[in-house]
């Protein structure tokens, strides 16, 4: 990339460029104005998704709509490769490495840790991005989400939401049952059931949290046999935390009337009757940024920390029509600024939930 052209590009991208690591009043459903842009291209960048690939309805869309935005808005292409086996990372990081044409290679999952680390020690020029994992090297820029932040509104509604049923006209059950679904218990995962636990427990003392890994990210139809299993096991609420494997729950929650719990993207419109809220993550926007940073000729390597405060995660009900009263709301939002004040921080691990939860109530 020619350094004049970067230049020219800077100073267009000044009129709407981020600053900081603050995403909380940027919407990630809607893109930057349409603009005309030179051609050719002005970046070439390489994009490896989580496994599951595009049309998860879930973290991948999240991510490739990022990206896209970056195509339409900032004249760069974008090649997007999709694993479907942890060995497909080193196969493909490698690829986009060793190409030596690309200004940016965006590895959107930690299962591409070894990858990253093995290319970017080999080529010290070329310059990566990789998610949810720390890389301490000086041409990787690793981007880092709080899981147990996302989780733990969800996991706070989820609770609420089978209390305020227990006794009540509308209860379906009188379980205090409530699930979540994972893919595999990587560190992402296990992280994501402390916080939804943390969540569930703070507000339902009662609360019996069920954690199941179907040792997927793809296979919806398992995800789905072990939703079923758990309603018919007496749970009123499951978060799904398995990538496009989630859609099972979704199936399962709308054929038997019971709730679920969205995850990465707002995937309330899905099942709007039966999805309460979703537990969303701006991971497209901090794509964007990243790619935005290289145009305009500033990027850095290191770590971009999220989690409630920035906005990078949080709960969000639009496009629901299940009815969750103001109180429940109130609630859920109170904590959410708690979080954010630093009145407590929300546990990481599940082992450390009860003594948590004995200094926060």
């Amino acid at each position: 990339m020619k350094r004049f052209t970067k230049i020219i590009v800077v100073i267009v991208l000044l009129l709407f460029s981020m600053t900081g690591c603050d995403y909380s009043n940027i919407s990630s459903t809607s893109s930057p104005s349409e603009t005309i842009t030179p051609t050719p291209a002005v970046a070439k960048i390489g994009l490896v998704l989580a496994i599951g690939g595009l049309g998860d309805d879930s973290y991948n869309d999240v991510v490739y709509e990022g990206a896209q935005r970056a195509v339409r808005n900032l004249n760069v292409t974008v090649d997007t490769l999709e694993p479907e086996t942890l060995n497909d990372y080193i196969t493909m990081v490698g690829q986009l490495a060793e190409d030596g044409t690309y200004d940016l290679i965006i590895v959107a999952s930690p299962d591409g840790e070894q990858a990253v680390r093995k290319y970017a020690a080999a080529y010290p020029d070329q310059k990566f991005v990789i998610v949810d994992t720390t890389i301490n090297m000086p041409n990787v820029k690793c981007i880092i989400k709080s899981y147990s932040e996302m989780t733990f509104l969800g996991g706070a509604l989820a609770g609420l939401i089978t209390k305020a049923n227990n006794g009540s006209d509308t209860q379906k059950t009188d379980s205090d049952i409530i699930g979540i679904i994972v893919g595999t218990e990587n560190k992402a995962a296990k992280e994501a059931i402390a916080g939804f636990e943390a969540g569930a427990r703070l507000k339902n003392s009662n609360a019996e949290v069920i954690v199941v890994s179907v040792g997927s990210w793809t296979d919806v139809l398992k995800c789905k046999q072990a939703a079923n299993e758990l309603y018919n096991r007496g749970a009123e609420v499951i978060m799904c935390f398995a990538g496009e494997a989630s859609n099972g729950v979704i199936e399962a929650a709308v054929e038997k009337n019971k709730y679920v719990i969205g995850i990465s993207a707002n995937q309330n419109a899905l099942a709007p009757d039966n999805i309460i809220a979703s537990c969303t993550e701006v991971i497209d926007i901090r794509v964007y940024s990243e790619i935005e940073k290289i145009i305009g000729d500033t990027w850095t390597s290191g770590v971009d920390e999220g989690g409630l405060r920035e906005g990078a995660v949080d709960l969000v009900y639009d496009n629901s029509k299940v009815n969750v009263s103001k109180e429940i709301k109130n609630a859920v939002e109170d904590l959410k600024h708690q979080v954010v004040t630093d009145q407590f921080k929300v546990p990481t691990d599940t082992s450390k939930i009860d003594l948590w939860l004995s200094s926060v109530q």
